[in-house]
């Protein structure tokens, strides 16, 4: 039978980029950039505009990563908005919904 967290490491090996969560003691590890930026501008104003990075990060790197944390991504600090949700059935991977900080 296979199992699913075997194909996990490589696939971020491969396609993962290097963040760094902002904590007592900051850590490095590997987010998938799911989506580029979006920038978002509301209709009633042409000032407001919101940009958003959503990243893939392994279960097993989620320790201290909720909302209001602060994570380092391409040298830009970004603050995790909501909880992170997990879409895969055996929640291997979080996807986690940022702005800047």
């Amino acid at each position: 039978m296979f199992d699913p967290a075997l194909a996990i490491d490589p696939v971020f090996d491969a396609f993962g980029v290097p963040v760094i969560v902002q904590e007592t003691v900051p850590r490095a590890i590997l987010a998938i950039r799911r989506a580029p930026d979006e920038e978002i501008q509301l209709r009633l104003s042409r000032d407001v505009v919101a940009t958003s990075v959503i990243l893939e990060i392994r279960r097993a790197d989620m320790e201290g990563i909720v909302a209001g944390a602060e994570i380092l991504v391409d040298g830009e600090t970004r603050t995790v908005r909501g909880t992170p949700r997990y879409r895969d059935a055996d929640r291997l991977i979080a996807i986690v919904n940022t702005v800047p900080a």
